[in-house]
């Protein structure tokens, strides 16, 4: 199995995750062991039904980044392409290849974090976000 097939499963089980609510999420949570008010905190700043519909959309293919992949491809706008580089889900793995197949991406990669690198450190991407912002401007 490679990683994009486990990456493919990780997002199943994340599909059915943000099918329910954050509340479900911080149930389920609960019962499996202690959540801290932190915990809750960051999970009900997450959008369910934006993540929902954006897995939904990258799913039906058994290769979850080259169906993103391909539908970047396409994409005639910029766009911002960043993760951290201690992702569990792999991703920083092939990001600067990625990045260098998208005419339009900037690839940003933060090395010292995980994948939530984006709720954990915001202060470290809000600049380069910024900074792709008046850029592209």
């Amino acid at each position: 199995m490679t990683h994009m097939s486990i990456n493919n499963v990780h997002s199943k089980e994340m599909l059915a995750l943000y099918k329910g609510t954050v509340e479900d999420h911080i149930a389920k949570l609960e019962a499996e062991g202690e959540v801290t008010d932190e915990q809750r905190e960051l999970l009900r700043r997450v959008d369910y039904p934006v993540m929902y519909a954006y897995l939904t959309a990258f799913i039906e293919d058994d290769d979850y980044w080259q169906g993103s992949e391909d539908a970047l491809i396409k994409c005639d706008k910029p766009f911002l392409l960043y993760a951290g580089g201690k992702s569990e889900w792999n991703y920083h793995i092939r990001l600067p290849e990625i990045g260098q197949k998208l005419r339009n991406a900037k690839v940003l990669l933060i090395h010292d974090y995980g994948h939530s690198v984006n709720s954990d450190r915001s202060d470290l991407i809000i600049p380069h976000v910024i900074d792709f912002l008046e850029d592209v401007g």
